[in-house]
């Protein structure tokens, strides 16, 4: 069979060539090489990711919305405040209120378009989860 001299010979071979794998790995790893990766652990650090940036997006339009929101209630107080006033307006006052009127009206059109748009994403952020 196999005498003690060949198998002990055999065994320093194996020793040395894994030293050398080792010193070789050592050094990679050292110099900062990157590490081979396997498919299931890139995929695993993109899902990461893919979630992260959900999330941040998610984040974004949440306050996208409360901004809309703050907008429209300062507006809905302008507006009530000149309707209280334009009644005791000067006639010369009241087409610069009316003008102020419309210019609130159509902002407040333009929040609800722009709410209605925001909240579609919000909602389709949220699913992608």
């Amino acid at each position: 069979m196999f005498s003690l001299d060949t198998i002990l010979g055999f065994g320093g071979t194996v020793a040395k060539a894994l030293g050398a794998v080792t010193a070789v790995g050592s050094a990679y790893i050292a110099l900062g090489l990157p590490l081979p990766a396997t498919v299931a652990y890139v995929d695993g650090k993109i899902s990461t990711v893919v979630s992260a940036v959900a999330d941040v997006k998610v984040t974004i339009l949440e306050g996208q919305l409360r901004d809309i929101t703050s907008q429209r209630a300062l507006l809905r107080n302008e507006k009530t405040a000149l309707t209280r006033t334009v009644d005791k307006a000067p006639d010369s006052a009241k087409p610069i209120f009316a003008r102020r009127m419309g210019e609130i009206e159509d902002a407040l059109a333009k929040l609800t378009r722009e709410e209605d748009t925001v909240t579609t994403k919000l909602a389709q952020g949220r699913e992608v989860k």
